[in-house]
């Protein structure tokens, strides 16, 4: 079993990288669900009611995923696209919508191409926070609205989330709030709504915790084959385990670390949504 990894890569490209190639393998999209998120589509649905966009607007969803916001998006009548940095996830979105391949830091899109721009658990992965919202901001017309979920951190963040599995989950690369808001305002944004929604995440670690118990049970028994079923060779570059029991462990130490920060009150998760000035 290869060990996990103790600390960041340095270079941005890499960090991008091991982030998406994580967040593609079959055995983070079934601890996490079809969403990959916390709050899911239900607090997309949440958060799209309060834009009372109208009907055929153009939305982005950056980091589409798998394309659960996409596919609420389009349930909402909306023209939705999406864009994601794993070619593999936007493969597997496709079916919901037409998604691009591409870094947030610098989107494929043409300046106010869009009414409405969601990116939700992604800007706490992104190196360049800054230039992402910059990003957002040139593909938005003037009063466009921006849609930003995102885990929260208060004060110095515990050493040992510092990891590229930390991060990938959105964890290790998280901010305070009052730095999203700073970094919004900084890129031309009105913050209109901040909203706590740290109950969402702690749904999100008891469903993990759960279907990580159940994929033991199937493991132990031989029901799924570990060489084949979940094994992803890209994982190995980034020092990450390749195989499911492997990745099992390693949720293990992430789930407990999280829990404990959730308690403590140094981590959380947030809603913004603001207007493009």
């Amino acid at each position: 079993m290869t060990a996990p990894m103790e600390s960041l890569p340095d270079a941005p490209v890499a960090l991008k990288c091991g982030c998406a190639d994580l967040w593609s393998h079959p055995m983070a999209q079934l601890l996490a669900g079809p969403a990959l998120r916390p709050g899911g589509r239900a607090l997309t649905k949440q958060l799209l009611a309060g834009l009372a966009l109208r009907s055929g607007a153009r939305a982005l969803d950056i980091g589409s995923g798998t394309g659960a916001t996409l596919a609420e998006l389009t349930d909402g009548g909306l023209r939705a696209f999406g864009v994601d940095y794993s070619a593999v996830l936007a493969a597997q979105a496709t079916d919901t919508g037409p998604v691009a391949v591409g870094d947030a830091e610098s989107l494929p899109y043409a300046g106010s191409a869009f009414d409405a721009v969601f990116i939700e658990c992604v800007l706490s992965a992104v190196p360049d926070k800054p230039a992402a919202l910059r990003e957002c901001r040139r593909v938005l017309g003037a009063g466009g609205r921006l849609v930003v979920t995102d885990m929260t951190v208060r004060g110095e963040f515990p050493e040992p989330l510092q990891t590229l599995a930390a991060w990938a989950a959105c964890v290790g690369g998280a901010c305070a709030t009052d730095t999203y808001l700073t970094l919004l305002r900084d890129a031309g944004f009105v913050v209109e709504l901040t909203m706590d929604v740290t109950q969402g995440l702690r749904d999100l670690v008891d469903q993990a915790e759960r279907r990580l118990a159940m994929l033991r049970g199937a493991l132990g028994v031989g029901l799924l084959d570990q060489a084949e079923a979940l094994v992803s060779s890209e994982l190995a570059r980034y020092g990450l385990p390749v195989a499911a029991d492997g990745l099992a462990a390693l949720a293990d130490v992430l789930f407990a670390q999280v829990r404990g920060a959730i308690d403590n009150g140094d981590l959380g998760y947030a809603s913004f949504v603001a207007v493009a000035a």
